[in-house]
């Protein structure tokens, strides 16, 4: 029996060795594309429109509506906050152990060379920002402290949460006075933009009259639902409004509740795993959403490149949950009955349950935003998530064997 036992670790050490390899091969081909990727587009400006929002558009104009020096600044804040993101998990799954500068630097290009998330940090647009707010949030939530120390990291969780409201344009002053604006305009673009032609018979006559000069338009194109908004909202209060919108949701749901459903768990699965999903968005055979449009500006300058670096990105996104998947079932069973090693996946359980709390809040806001409107680029940070498993688990790997005594800095 022990040298059955003995056989079976010394197995699980070569899969492990196996699974190490590939993770850091696949991870360096990822990285070598994005840094490419990135040379070719430093310069060259994505063409997203002018940016929306008050306070990001103040950050715009505060380097006087440069690309590079934008860009450089976005691409400088991602690598500090993913860096700061490993070193904060590392220190509380791992505080026996030492974790190298290099491996850390080694996993936040990782992050950042995710294809999606490089297209955000070269873009003029709040969403790279945003992006790494979400995760200095999660930082400092992950970080241990007691009495005041904890009240100073809840109060910086706290404030970056409030800059990611500011930078998104949803606490901007005009917001309100924006046709379409309100939860109820939400949940009728949500749940009735893909039937908008085939319901309108359902509606009051009032509101087959109001909406009757745009309504054909706005059955077209998901931002169209604006005309609609802004139709109802010209002749009538808000409150009747209101009422109209809920009207529309209703006879939609009525009538389509299954389908609504199905959008709704392809949104969410579009917002939760890009990669997973993208490809279908490709091939035509998911739903409406922005991810076409994110890949031709995205393909604009270099083409060929970012196909390849895309297509490899979504393909190494799977295979690298796999080998985490693979290597975490591995630990779990190696470290059953050991002292030390098994408090391992008890430390695990509160910085995963908080990255799925905040994850899911994030994606439910966004999937209910409305149908037809689901755009990658405002869940980059949730996917990085993803991500981070398998890197943690080269951490993990890399620094196993080094027992030290628990330092204090950075990446010491």
């Amino acid at each position: 029996m022990t040298d059955l036992k003995q056989a079976l670790k010394n197995a699980g050490a070569h899969v492990r060795a196996v699974i190490k390899g590939i993770l850091f091969v696949g991870f360096f081909v990822q990285i070598l594309l994005g840094l490419i990727w990135m040379c070719c587009h430093l310069t060259k400006p994505q063409d997203f429109g002018v940016p929306e929002g008050v306070l990001y558009g103040w950050i715009w104009g505060m380097f006087g509506k440069r690309y590079v020096i934008l860009n450089v600044l976005q691409l400088s804040a991602a690598f500090a906050v993913r860096y700061y993101f490993l070193w904060s998990l590392s220190k509380r799954l791992y505080p026996e152990r030492s974790v190298t500068k290099g491996l850390l630097i080694w996993g936040s290009l990782g992050m950042v060379t995710f294809p999606f998330a490089m297209q955000c940090h070269l873009a003029a647009l709040p969403c790279s920002l945003i992006s790494s707010l979400f995760l200095l949030m999660l930082s400092y939530l992950f970080r241990d402290g007691k009495g005041k120390k904890r009240l100073v990291t809840l109060l910086l969780a706290a404030v970056c949460a409030g800059l990611m409201m500011g930078l998104s344009g949803a606490v901007d002053g005009d917001r309100r006075s924006v046709p379409g604006s309100s939860i109820p305009a939400a949940m009728a673009s949500r749940l009735a933009w893909p039937t908008l032609w085939v319901d309108h018979e359902a509606w009051t006559e009032e509101l087959q009259e109001i909406t009757g000069e745009v309504l054909w338009e706005a059955n077209y194109y998901p931002g169209n639902m604006a005309m609609v908004c802004a139709a109802i909202e010209e002749k009538v209060s808000f409150s009747e409004a209101e009422a109209y919108y809920r009207q529309m949701a209703e006879v939609a749901w009525n009538y389509h509740a299954p389908m609504i459903i199905r959008q709704i768990g392809w949104d969410i699965l579009g917002y939760a795993m890009t990669p997973v999903i993208f490809p279908l968005q490709m091939e035509g055979e998911a739903y409406d959403s922005y991810s076409g449009r994110n890949y031709e500006v995205m393909r604009s300058n270099a083409p060929l490149l970012t196909r390849y670096y895309v297509e490899y990105g979504c393909w190494w996104f799977g295979c690298g949950l796999i080998m985490a998947l693979m290597y975490t079932l591995l630990g779990v069973m190696g470290s059953l009955g050991k002292d030390g090693e098994g408090n391992l996946w008890k430390r695990a359980v509160f910085p995963m349950a908080v990255s799925i709390l905040a994850s899911g809040i994030l994606v439910v806001l966004l999937t209910m935003r409305g149908a037809g409107i689901m755009d990658y680029k405002d869940s980059v940070a949730v996917n990085e998530l993803w991500i981070a498993w398998p890197l943690l688990c080269l951490v993990w790997f890399s620094c196993r064997e080094k027992r030290v005594p628990q330092e204090e800095g950075i990446g010491q």
